[in-house]
């Protein structure tokens, strides 16, 4: 596999490997991102939508740099049956953060990529609860499960968005945690949003023909549709 060299900082040395776009909707949402579009992944798990959300952050980190910083943000409430066990926020919050940093590993070829970069404070992983009053300038933020926010969580973290910053929102509304607490997910406001700034935020949908995870996910999510 090709790879594009990079080095964040002379000391890490880390490189970020070629992606081939396996659908349409991967190749459309790269494509996108290219033409300088903030974007919306919506639509199926197991489509990819985070895996290239984490190589176009990469590229613009490390290849283009085109930015400094990566924020991986995801909403706090899978973390609210938690509250029981012990251990800060972050220690509960680790497993909700480690499908990305393995994407990261796996894109810099290095199994210690994600702490590398973490150290450096190159990329931040953070929930949703300890955002406000923060500007992040010349970041990629990334909002993981956006449809387990609500549409004022959300907004709180999109009007974090300080000068030469992009946003990547990748969600399916088939897993809202929401359902449980009754509360309204922020999916179907912000796509209204998406549609008054067309110039500002691409929608790219992904459906159950693109899943890519396996064939059995495939046929099941299809089945499940019908």
């Amino acid at each position: 596999m090709a790879r594009a060299k990079a080095t964040p900082k002379s000391e890490s040395n880390l490189t970020v490997s070629s992606l081939k776009p396996k659908t349409i909707a991967q190749k459309s949402m790269i494509e996108s991102w290219m033409q300088g579009n903030n974007l919306i992944a919506a639509g199926s798990s197991g489509t990819g939508k985070s895996f290239v959300a984490a190589w176009l952050a990469l590229v613009a980190l490390l290849v283009d740099k085109t930015h400094s910083k990566i924020i991986y943000v995801r909403s706090a409430v899978p973390l609210r049956d938690q509250g029981f066990l012990t251990g800060n926020i972050q220690e509960k919050s680790d497993p909700f953060f480690a499908p990305f940093k393995k994407m990261i590993n796996n894109f810099c070829e290095n199994d210690t990529a994600s702490e590398i970069l973490e150290k450096k404070r190159i990329i931040e992983y953070l929930t949703t609860g300890y955002l406000r009053g923060e500007t992040f300038d010349n970041a990629i933020i990334i909002i993981e499960e956006f449809q387990n926010m609500d549409f004022e969580e959300l907004i709180s973290i999109m009007t974090r968005v300080g000068e030469n910053t992009r946003l990547i929102l990748a969600g399916d509304t088939r897993q809202n945690d929401l359902f449980r607490s009754r509360e309204k997910s922020c999916f179907e406001d912000i796509m209204k949003v998406a549609r008054r700034m067309p110039d500002e935020i691409d929608v790219i949908h992904f459906y159950p023909a693109d899943i890519v995870r396996s064939g059995f996910v495939k046929k099941l999510i299809m089945v499940l549709e019908e």
